[in-house]
């Protein structure tokens, strides 16, 4: 059986597709959260602090978050725009957001300093369990596939070269290579995707910040550069755009994921 050509003007066509990916709706938020290990002390649905946030925040019981000494710097200027004009927008668990008066960007400030954030990163136990559970995995291959599917309905000179900034646990670039690109590469600071790493062929990994590699080892000439949720993660976000344009062939495409804070869904959800 063909597969079926994604046309990205058919808004219900999209919108059933994307709800076959959203496991809260597929299997109900209960069982979803059980399954991926969300749920139980020190996990994301808790709603208390997860073990990672815990190595920079203090849960004092008396006036809750407190950010640990030593760990934080301040930020003086939209890392988009450059510009200092902002405004409080909300804080959550020791974490302040500031929207930005000129382009309207959402930062943390002050947030964790960029070594103590690799370290973070390199040993995130509780990402690692829940991207590596079965069902996750499941939900994630058909989220990956809409996205393959997007990339190729916007006609990339080629399927020679794809690279994932920020991986995972790779699935990404897995169904990639299914759906005839040749040469991926994935880059990930987190040091427990080694073993799914080591037994996933078709894939190169890199075990690195991507802010850390040499731009001249990981090459140009690629197709396509995707971001999944790591955009907002990054510090230098100029610097970092620069470098994957330069990257990426004339005409490459760059894929990037990113939180809507304006969506329904967050207005909604809320935290």
């Amino acid at each position: 059986m063909n597969k079926k050509e994604l046309d990205l003007s058919d808004l219900n066509s999209r919108l059933n597709t994307i709800n076959s990916f959203d496991g809260n709706l597929v299997f109900g938020a209960k069982k979803y959260h059980e399954k991926t290990k969300r749920t139980g002390k020190g996990r994301p649905s808790d709603g208390g602090m997860v073990r990672e946030q815990a190595q920079v925040i203090d849960d004092t019981g008396i006036e809750r978050f407190a950010r640990k000494e030593g760990s934080w710097e301040f930020v003086d200027q939209c890392p988009v725009c450059d510009s200092s004009e902002r405004d409080f927008f909300l804080t959550r668990m020791g974490l302040d957001i500031y929207r930005c008066n000129e382009c309207d960007h959402r930062y943390m400030n002050p947030r964790i300093k960029f070594d103590k954030l690799v370290q973070l990163y390199a040993d995130d136990k509780t990402a690692s369990d829940v991207y590596t559970q079965p069902v996750q995995i499941d939900i994630d291959r058909r989220k990956y596939q809409y996205g393959i599917d997007i990339i190729e309905t916007l006609n990339p000179s080629s399927k020679k070269k794809i690279m994932d900034i920020g991986c995972g646990s790779g699935g990404f670039l897995q169904v990639a290579n299914e759906n005839g690109w040749e040469n991926c590469v994935g880059i990930d600071a987190n040091s427990r995707y080694g073993d799914i790493y080591e037994e996933t062929k078709g894939v190169q990994f890199l075990q690195s910040s991507f802010e850390q590699l040499d731009s001249e080892r990981l090459g140009s000439g690629y197709d396509c550069i995707s971001m999944w949720n790591v955009l907002e993660h990054l510090y230098d976000i100029q610097t970092i755009v620069s470098d994957v344009k330069q990257m990426l062939k004339p005409g490459g495409l760059f894929f990037v994921m990113v939180p809507n804070i304006e969506s329904l869904a967050s207005r909604i959800i809320r935290e």
